[in-house]
């Protein structure tokens, strides 16, 4: 049984479903600091206090997903895991060189999470610059997935800092990759992946959707879209639980809209 504890700064979708039926996303106003979306892959959803979450069952695992931190990792409230993710935008517009992403990494090293699995983001061109085998020595504290993958707690870890290209005119193109090398790409991403981690969303890009219906991982986390967080749950509908607020029929086909979080970029271009 998987157990997913999500962070403000992210949309999680989820996949793998007895039917591929798309249950109303969950929105709320209670976010604040201190508090995650705790996702329980049976079904369950919640918003959480950070100090109030449910203990973990046993055998299970938790992920606790952030993303687009833009140079501002230290200070957040994150729950504990065993599995910390971030899915990209570890800088903010490439600012701060070499300096930036070895403070990045020096604060992942202190939080207390047991494995730490990282992917860039369009915003990160420094690590572009340096190329796979050199952006893992810098950051030496995660596990720096860049179409490659790692096996943690019995999960098979997929990642890909690709993100599609925005309308918005905006310099921070970084793995924003041509429609040949996404092909190439999502072609030799293994059919076991369990959680795909990809920086930017499906929706603008048929390929990774594609290979989203492929591989049907348990989960696909992502970052990059600052306006939406939270989770869609790609299950058959469930009963909510006694602290959950009603869904609304009227968003059945929306994305979630949920207010920002410190742990999302409030300036600049996505």
């Amino acid at each position: 049984m998987r157990d997913a504890t999500i962070p403000v700064a992210l949309l999680l979708a989820c996949s793998r479903s007895p039917s591929p039926k798309l249950c109303a996303p969950l929105t709320s106003t209670r976010y604040g600091e201190g508090t995650s979306l705790h996702v329980d892959l049976r079904g369950a959803r919640t918003i959480r206090r950070l100090g109030t979450l449910p203990k973990q069952p046993e055998g299970s695992v938790r992920c606790v997903f952030i993303s687009d931190t833009h140079a501002h990792l230290e200070g957040l409230q994150l729950p504990m895991g065993d599995v910390l993710v971030h899915t990209g935008d570890i800088t903010f517009c490439a600012q701060g060189g070499l300096a930036a992403l070895e403070g990045f990494n020096e604060a992942m090293a202190k939080l207390p999470h047991t494995h730490k699995v990282v992917i860039a983001g369009n915003h990160d061109k420094r690590l572009l610059q340096l190329g796979k085998v050199e952006a893992r020595k810098v950051l030496s504290a995660c596990h720096y997935l860049e179409n490659s993958g790692v096996k943690l707690c019995g999960l098979h870890f997929w990642g890909s800092p690709f993100s599609a290209r925005h309308k918005k005119r905006s310099s921070n193109t970084a793995f924003q990759y041509s429609e040949e090398l996404q092909r190439t790409i999502w072609r030799y991403t293994p059919n076991d992946v369990d959680v795909l981690l990809t920086h930017g969303a499906s929706a603008p890009s048929p390929l990774l959707r594609a290979a989203i219906a492929r591989i049907q991982p348990y989960l696909h986390a992502h970052g990059h879209e600052h306006e939406y967080h939270g989770a869609t749950l790609l299950w058959e509908p469930w009963p909510l639980a006694e602290d959950e607020e009603p869904l609304r029929d009227d968003l059945q086909d929306a994305m979630l809209a949920l207010p920002r979080h410190s742990a999302t970029c409030p300036f600049g271009p996505a």
